[in-house]
C-alpha cells in the first residue's frame, strides 16, 4: 500500500497534494481552518478484502456542516478532540466517538458559534460487515468514552508513521484495533472520576509515546499544539510527574540514542546529530558532553579502548 498527503484549507478549494507528512505542519500558522489527510492506496488483493482507507484530522469553522452517504462497504469512525458539533441531530462533544456506517446517510455540524476539532478513520470491509464483528454494539453509533489523549497519540502516530520501518497495512491495522480495544474496554457507566493526576499522568504517557514515534525529532512546541495544551503547562505538568523537566528528558533519551548509535558505527557524528534534529555538529557535541561528561569523539575512543582492552 501507498500514501498519499493531502490537505484542505476550505471546503470552497480542491485538495493540495504533499510530499511527506511532516509538510501537515508547514504554513499552520496563517491557517485558521483546516483539514489533513493521509489516504492509503493501492491495496493488494488480499489487503483490500478489510483495510484502512484513510486517516484524517480537521479543524471545522462554526456552522459547518457535511452531508454524506457511504457505500455498503465503508464505515468511519469520528472521535472529537474540541468542541461541539452536531451527529445526525445529536449532540456529541469532547471526548465522544461516533461511528457512520455503511448504507446510511449522515451529517456532521459544527455548532453556531464553536469550532469543532475531530478526526477520524475510514475503513474498506466486506458487505457482511458489522460493528458486532469488532465486539461493539451495532445498535450504537455514539460512544462518550472520553479517550482524548489515547485518541490522539494513535492518530498522531497513523499520520506521521515512516513508511520505510513499517509496512502500511500492517500498520494501520494494528492501530485501527488498538482504537477498537479501547472502545470495547471503555465503559463511562462503570469509569472511575479520574483525579487531576490521574490525567496528568495520562498526558505525560501520551508525550512520552509522540517523542518515541518521532525519535525524538519532534519539537516540544509540536507536542503541546497536538495535545492541546500551552507548551509552559505541558512543561509543568512533566516536570510534576516524572521530576525532570521535559527539555532534560528529551535531551537524556536523544543521548541515549546517540550513544547507542555511536557504539553501532551505524552513522557518521553529523549524521547523528542531523537525525536527531540538532541544529548543528556544536550543538549536539554541547548536549553530549554536557550530559555524559564526554564529547562524541571522546565517547567513540573510550568505546574503541573498552572493546580493545
Amino acid at each position: 500500500m501507498n500514501c498519499t498527503y493531502l490537505r484542505q484549507i476550505s471546503d470552497k478549494l480542491p485538495y493540495e497534494q504533499l510530499q511527506k507528512p511532516e509538510d501537515f505542519k508547514e504554513g499552520l500558522e496563517s491557517i485558521e481552518y483546516y483539514k489533513n489527510i493521509v489516504a492509503f492506496t493501492h491495496p493488494t488483493t488480499q489487503e483490500s478484502v478489510f483495510y484502512v482507507q484513510s486517516v484524517g484530522y480537521e479543524i471545522s469553522p462554526p456552522n459547518q456542516s457535511t452531508t454524506e452517504e457511504l457505500s455498503s462497504q465503508k464505515t468511519v469512525f469520528y472521535f472529537v478532540l474540541g468542541g461541539e458539533g452536531l451527529f445526525n441531530g445529536r449532540t456529541v462533544r469532547h471526548g465522544d466517538c461516533f461511528i457512520a456506517t455503511q448504507a446510511h446517510p449522515y451529517s456532521i455540524e459544527a455548532k453556531p458559534g464553536r469550532e469543532f476539532e475531530c478526526a477520524w478513520i475510514a475503513v474498506i470491509h466486506p458487505t457482511s460487515f458489522s460493528l458486532s464483528t469488532l465486539g461493539l454494539d451495532p445498535e450504537k453509533t455514539v460512544f462518550r468514552y472520553s479517550l482524548e489523549a489515547e485518541l490522539r497519540q494513535i492518530i498522531y502516530s497513523m499520520q506521521n508513521f515512516n513508511t520505510k520501518r513499517h509496512d502500511v497495512y500492517f500498520f494501520t491495522m494494528g492501530k485501527f484495533f488498538e482504537i477498537i480495544a479501547l472502545l470495547r474496554v471503555a465503559d463511562t457507566s462503570k469509569v472511575i472520576p479520574k483525579t487531576s493526576s490521574d490525567s496528568h499522568a495520562r498526558y505525560v504517557a501520551l508525550t512520552k509515546n509522540m517523542l518515541e514515534e518521532s525519535e525524538y525529532r519532534i519539537s516540544i512546541e509540536e507536542i503541546s499544539k497536538a495535545i492541546g495544551f500551552s507548551r509552559k503547562y505541558l512543561s509543568m505538568i512533566f516536570c510534576q510527574t516524572m521530576g525532570i523537566t521535559l527539555r532534560d528528558y528529551i535531551t537524556q533519551k536523544k543521548i541515549e540514542r546517540a550513544k547507542a548509535m555511536l557504539s553501532s558505527g551505524e552513522a557518521s557524528l553529523k549524521t547523528i546529530a542531523f537525525q536527531l534534529n540538532y541544529n548543528d555538529y556544536s550543538s549536539f557535541s554541547r548536549a553530549f558532553k554536557k550530559e555524559s561528561g564526554l564529547t562524541p569523539h571522546e565517547y567513540v575512543s573510550a568505546q574503541k579502548k573498552k572493546t580493545e582492552g
